[in-house]
């Protein structure tokens, strides 16, 4: 997950993706957030915040982004949301991973699904739903 501390949606996101771990009860998941600055009063402090709203023992590992977006910027491309461009970022997406991929260089590995709750839809990715998750989490 890409998302911002302080973006009341990116906190309702994280949460769906929350209840969907626990009602589909695997243990066999790991849930990365990176927290990065998309809005006034996004920095590490409030990213640690947001964090703390989410038990370590769900799972989650939290991390946030350097300045100058090197991971959110990367995934532009990879999902489909233009060209890099250093200037704009992807975030408030959310990024399902199977197992196997390696992160190798620079960008970050392309996601075997994903999904977002933008506005107007892009055309690409999953509307972000409980139901999309919980399907990632089972397997299907």
């Amino acid at each position: 997950m890409v998302l911002s501390p302080t973006c009341p949606g990116c906190l309702r996101g994280v949460s769906i993706v929350a209840a969907a771990t626990r009602e589909v009860e695997t243990t066999n998941v790991s849930l990365l957030v990176l927290w990065t600055a998309m809005r006034p009063g996004d920095c590490a402090s409030a990213a640690a915040g947001a964090s703390a709203a989410f038990d370590s023992a769900s799972g989650f590992s939290h991390f946030w982004e350097e300045d100058g977006w090197p991971i959110s910027t990367a995934l532009r491309p990879i999902l489909g949301l233009g060209g890099y461009d250093p200037t704009k970022s992807a975030w408030d997406v959310y990024l399902f991973y199977g197992p196997g991929p390696t992160w190798v260089g620079l960008g970050p590995p392309t996601p075997a699904e994903w999904a977002h709750p933008i506005q107007p839809d892009p055309g690409v990715g999953d509307r972000l739903t409980f139901a999309t998750v919980a399907r990632w989490l089972d397997g299907g």
